[in-house]
């Protein structure tokens, strides 16, 4: 018999003697791109994972398992495929054709309602009739399903989220995650920075925190597009993948239909991983919002530049890259802060 360390050992042997550039070479096959909706689709869930690698995953993904698990979580909270896509876009339609405005009114009400009143103590308090449209959505209507969202979304809030938010405030002022611009559609443009994260940030808890204060200040209905540098990623900084699971488990409640694109960026082979490690605590969805380019493309560059709203921001994404890709460390991290702190300004002052 090995022992699990042995057996580690062996495979991470194995896995050198196998190139590397064969590997991604191997993922990479599996990227296609969709060019009638704009889509690169990638890291089809690996059913014939090599058993020796499925062992060697339970004793050494936790240590790679970052930022990456809450992007991949994203990646397959949101429908159930293509055709089931599509077959939930018409069932909408054909709701909101079938009632008035009163009906649908009465609807949101009525869930409204029944949500708050499950709630006692008032930590329901929050849902308003613009989350349960959003819900009603994500679901097909289905308000039965929808109403069991909500309620989720409420008890992960009380939970999870507000805990972290007075766990984090101090942080959170500061932290590497962040809203850079404000995008198309005015959907906010959150940024995170491997190569800028410190020592103590916790990334996963922080991320939440961050894409809830932006969603808050947009709007009940709004969506965010979400870009991760995976350049400098750390993985010693992120041993600990619990706040990443617990976000994972609100994807498809409290921030369903909440994210309009994810790109990850400069993703590095164990991100990749990573990727393929988490693929069997996630419901099967589409990939079609995720979006992995590299910074030497300048094609898949423009599924990122597509976002801004004018040259200024995408002169501003350029600088921002840039920069954090010629760090080596998290050295400059308020020297890039200045740059889109200033821009996100500028951009609210001319809104006003």
């Amino acid at each position: 018999q090995v022992s699990r360390s042995g057996l580690a050992l062996q495979t991470l042997k194995f896995v050198r003697r196998r190139s590397m550039t064969m590997m991604l070479g191997a993922a990479s096959s599996r990227c296609r791109a969709v060019v009638g909706h704009g889509v690169v689709r990638c890291l089809r869930p690996l059913t014939t994972m090599p058993r020796s690698v499925a062992c060697l995953r339970s004793s050494i993904a936790p240590t790679f398992l970052g930022a990456a698990a809450v992007v991949a979580s994203a990646i397959w909270a949101h429908d159930a495929g293509r055709r089931h896509r599509s077959a939930c876009v018409t069932a909408c339609a054909r709701e909101k054709s079938q009632l008035s405005v009163e009906d649908r009114s009465d609807v949101e009400a009525k869930l409204v309602d029944a949500v708050v009143s499950s709630f006692p103590d008032g930590s329901a308090g929050w849902v308003t009739a613009g989350h349960v449209k959003r819900m009603l959505c994500a679901t097909c209507g289905d308000e039965g399903v929808a109403s069991a969202k909500l309620k989720q979304a409420v008890a992960w809030k009380r939970d999870v989220l507000d805990k972290w938010l007075a766990e984090q405030a101090d942080i959170l002022r500061a932290t590497e995650t962040r809203v850079v611009a404000i995008g198309q559609e005015g959907r906010p443009l959150i940024y995170s920075g491997c190569v800028n994260q410190r020592r103590g940030e916790v990334a996963g808890k922080l991320l939440a925190c961050v894409w809830d204060q932006a969603l808050q200040e947009a709007g009940p209905t709004a969506q965010m597009d979400y870009v991760l540098d995976g350049h400098g990623y750390q993985p010693l900084l992120n041993l600990d993948i619990m706040p990443y699971l617990r976000v994972a488990h609100s994807l498809d409640s409290y921030f369903a239909e909440r994210f309009h694109r994810i790109i990850i960026l400069d993703m590095p082979s164990v991100l990749v991983w990573v990727v393929r490690a988490i693929m069997p605590l996630l419901p099967t969805k589409t990939r079609e919002k995720l979006f992995v380019v590299q910074r030497s493309d300048p094609e898949q560059m423009l599924n990122l530049y597509e976002l801004c709203v004018d040259e200024d921001m995408q002169k501003m994404l350029f600088e921002l890259l840039r920069m954090n890709k010629a760090a080596t460390s998290s050295s400059e991290r308020e020297v890039t802060h200045a740059l889109t702190n200033s821009f996100l300004a500028s951009q609210r002052a001319r809104r006003t």
